[in-house]
C-alpha cells in the first residue's frame, strides 16, 4: 500500500512537471489563482508581461486584471477556450480552464495568454484597432464635439427641452439652464452654441463653484503684469476675453460673489469690461448661457442674488427635467453609456438583462444621470459576464430611496395599441411627471409642459385626472 502510495505521488510529480514545460512552451504567459481568486502562482514571463513592480501572490485576480475571465470560470466550472482580453494595452487571446479535486470541487483556475503561434493574428487584430480608433477620432474632429444628438432620450419632456434648446439657438439671448444636479447642463449649453450662429467661435466653459472668491476676478476678467500678489508676470487672459466672438458657460452661477455680479452685470450691459490693474477699456461680444442648480429666485428675494442680473440672464429659461420625471428614457440611457464606457475602457461590450433594466426604472436617481453612469461604470469593471443581471447589479446600487410603485415607470410585453391612444397615453405619462416634479404646482407643470394653465386643466379633465391632480 506505502509503495502504491509513493508510485502515484510520483506519477503525479511527473505529470505537473510535464504540465509546466507544456505551459512554458505553449503558454509563457499564464497564472493561477485558488478558489476564491486569490493569486497563488503567475509565470516570469506573464509577470513582466503585466508590467508588475512587486509579487502580486496573494492578491486577489481582479486587483491585477480587473476584467479577467478567471472569477466567471471558478464561480461557473465552465472553461473560456480563446476569448479575448484588454490588457496591457493590447488585445490578447486567453483560454481559462476550472481545477477540481478528486470530488468535483472547484480547487482554483489557470488563465493562459497564447503568444507565439496566434501572435501574428493578434498582431493582425491589434493594428486593425488602431486603425479604426485613429478613424473615429478623425470623424470626431471633423464635427462638432456636441449637439441636440448626443442627449439622449426621446421622452416628451426631453422632447420639449430639444425644442427650446433649438428655439432659443436661434437668437443671440442669454440663457439660463436650471434642474438638479447631474442632469447635463454642459452637454445642453454646447448644444446651444454649436446649432447658434456663433458655433464656429470659441465656447469657454467656468465653474463658479469651483473657483476660490480671490481668485474669481482674475479667472473672468484676465488681469495685466503685477494686477495682485502671485500675478502672472506677463499677465493672463481671462475667460471673458477668451470667449470674445462665441459663448460663455457660466455654470453654478449662484455661487458668484455679489460684487463680481455686478461687474458681469456691467459686460452684459455695456459690452465692455478691464482686466485687472488695467485702465484700458476692453469691448466684447459674447452670449451668456448659465446655468444653476439653486432657487435664484428664492436667492433675489433673499437679497443673495442681484435682481438685475437675474433678468438678465433669464432672458430665455430652460428648465432640464429630473431623471425620474422621464423613466422612460432609462434604457437608451443605459446603451449608450455602457457602449461608451466599454469602448473607453478597451473591455468587451455588455447589455442589461430585463429585470436589471427594470431596476434601474425603480430608482430615485437623486444624481440624476450623473449617478446612473457611475453605477453602470462600477458595473462594467466589477461584472465579468456579458449580460448583467439584477443580482449583481442590487450590490452596486447606493442605498437610495426607491420610487413608489405608481410612480415608477414599468413597460409591459404587450402588442402597441392604436396610434391614438399611444399618443394620449404618453401625453398622460408627460402630466403626471411634470406634477410629480412640481409636487402638484399646476402653473409651474403647465410651463415645463410648454402649454397654458387652462389648457393643462382641460386636459387633466379630458384624461381623467383631475380628482387626482387636485388631491
Amino acid at each position: 500500500m506505502i509503495w502504491d502510495d509513493m508510485q502515484q505521488a510520483s506519477h503525479k510529480q511527473r505529470a505537473m512537471a510535464f504540465l509546466s514545460q507544456s505551459f512554458d512552451s505553449f503558454y509563457q504567459h499564464s497564472v493561477s489563482t485558488d478558489a476564491r481568486g486569490v493569486i497563488v502562482w503567475i509565470s516570469e514571463a506573464y509577470f513582466d508581461f503585466l508590467r508588475l513592480e512587486e509579487s502580486p501572490l496573494g492578491k486577489h485576480i481582479s486587483e491585477i486584471i480587473p476584467t479577467s475571465r478567471l472569477p466567471s470560470v471558478i464561480e461557473s466550472g465552465q472553461p473560456v477556450f480563446l476569448d479575448l482580453l484588454y490588457i496591457s494595452d493590447q488585445w490578447v487571446v486567453i483560454s481559462v480552464i476550472p481545477l477540481k479535486d478528486d470530488n468535483d470541487k472547484i480547487i482554483g483556475a489557470f488563465g493562459f495568454v497564447a503568444t507565439d503561434s496566434i501572435n501574428p493574428l493578434i498582431n493582425k487584430y491589434n493594428k486593425l484597432q488602431d486603425e479604426l480608433q485613429a478613424a473615429k477620432d478623425k470623424l470626431n474632429s471633423d464635427r462638432p464635439r456636441y449637439g441636440l444628438s448626443r442627449v439622449i432620450g426621446n421622452s416628451p419632456v426631453m422632447a420639449h427641452v430639444k425644442k427650446q434648446v433649438r428655439q432659443a439657438a436661434r437668437f443671440d439671448i442669454s440663457v439660463l439652464l436650471t434642474g438638479e444636479t447631474g442632469t447635463g447642463k454642459e452637454l445642453f449649453a454646447r448644444a446651444l452654441h454649436d446649432l447658434s450662429p456663433r458655433s464656429s467661435a470659441p465656447f469657454v466653459s467656468i465653474n463658479v463653484a469651483a473657483i476660490p472668491g480671490e481668485l474669481i476676478e482674475a479667472e473672468f476678467f484676465g488681469s495685466v503684469a503685477g494686477a495682485y500678489t502671485g500675478a502672472s508676470k506677463s499677465g493672463r487672459k481671462g475667460k471673458l476675453a477668451l470667449a470674445d466672438g462665441g459663448s460663455l458657460f457660466l455654470d453654478e452661477i449662484g455661487d458668484m460673489p455679489l460684487n463680481v455680479q455686478a461687474k458681469l452685470l456691467r459686460v452684459l450691459q455695456e459690452k465692455e469690461f478691464s482686466a485687472l490693474g488695467s485702465n484700458d477699456i476692453q469691448t466684447i461680444d459674447i452670449r451668456v448661457i448659465a446655468a444653476t442648480s439653486r432657487d435664484l429666485a428664492a436667492m433675489v428675494e433673499q437679497g443673495e442674488f442681484r435682481a438685475d442680473l437675474y433678468y438678465r440672464l433669464n432672458a430665455m429659461p430652460i428648465e432640464l427635467p429630473p431623471l425620474r420625471a422621464r423613466l422612460e428614457d432609462i434604457e437608451s440611457l443605459c446603451e449608450s453609456i455602457i457602449d461608451d464606457i466599454c469602448l473607453n475602457l478597451g473591455i468587451p461590450a455588455k447589455q442589461l438583462s430585463y429585470t436589471a433594466l427594470q431596476l434601474l426604472r425603480h430608482q430615485a436617481w437623486v444624481g440624476n444621470v450623473r449617478e446612473l453612469r457611475n453605477v453602470l461604470e462600477r458595473t462594467c469593471v466589477m461584472h465579468p459576464e456579458t449580460v448583467i443581471e439584477a443580482e449583481f447589479l442590487s450590490s452596486v446600487l447606493p442605498a437610495s430611496k426607491q420610487l413608489p410603485a405608481e410612480t415608477a415607470l414599468t413597460p409591459v410585453a404587450e402588442a402597441p395599441g392604436p396610434l391614438a391612444q399611444s399618443i394620449a397615453d404618453a401625453e398622460r405619462q408627460a402630466i403626471i411627471s411634470a406634477l410629480n416634479y412640481h409636487r402638484g404646482h399646476k402653473a409651474n407643470a403647465a410651463r415645463q409642459l410648454g402649454i397654458s394653465r387652462a389648457t393643462l386643466y382641460a386636459k387633466l379633465d379630458k384624461l381623467g385626472l383631475g380628482a387626482a391632480a387636485g388631491s
